[in-house]
């Protein structure tokens, strides 16, 4: 189940390292590899998105709808950021510590300063470019295709049985959570 406030974290986290105001485009970068690093190390997603390859490259479907329908509700996203500008997303403010990003694991929070420090220098076309290049890419053409855990994992070099096994975490976590999620 997508857990928007783990979402609206991490892109502040993105934001506040961009110095408060960050493209859309190379905020869901971050965030995918981010979610697919974690993925491919502890085996969970982590913010619980739907994966999908769009044109410009892989993305988080849920966190990219939340940045751009953001004024259409009240929730964990607009308590961090203002309403879209365009193609950039803008922090309330950048006075954010370690405490803001509470529902971030110390391991989640370290992976996401992995990634900042591998891709700070990017902008959102080197970064689709990069994601391009990325063994689980899969040409969606003019849509959108959903991406394979499985998948992804084979082209990772995980074995078949080890991929399965890992898109099946995956699915498990995921009816746990809607198990146990809040009406």
């Amino acid at each position: 189940m997508f857990n928007k406030t783990k979402a609206s974290q991490l892109a502040a986290f993105f934001a506040k390292e961009e110095g408060g105001k960050i493209n859309y485009m190379k905020l869901v970068k971050l965030m995918y590899l981010t979610e697919r690093a974690v993925l491919l190390r502890d085996g969970y997603l982590m913010v619980a998105d739907d994966l999908f390859f769009l044109p410009h490259g892989p993305i988080l479907s849920n966190s990219l709808d939340m940045m751009k329908y953001a004024h259409l509700s009240e929730d964990a996203w607009t308590a961090l950021f203002n309403s879209t500008d365009g193609y950039n997303v803008s922090l309330k403010t950048t006075q954010l510590s370690r405490d803001d990003f509470d529902r971030l694991s110390d391991s989640e929070f370290a992976v996401a300063n992995e990634v900042w420090n591998e891709f700070k220098l990017y902008d959102q076309y080197r970064l689709e470019a990069y994601t391009h290049k990325l063994p689980e890419w899969n040409d969606p053409g003019t849509g959108r295709l959903p991406i394979s855990i499985k998948e992804m994992a084979c082209r990772l070099g995980f074995s078949v049985e080890a991929a399965a096994d890992l898109e099946n975490q995956v699915k498990t976590d995921a009816y746990i959570d809607e198990l146990f999620a809040v009406a």
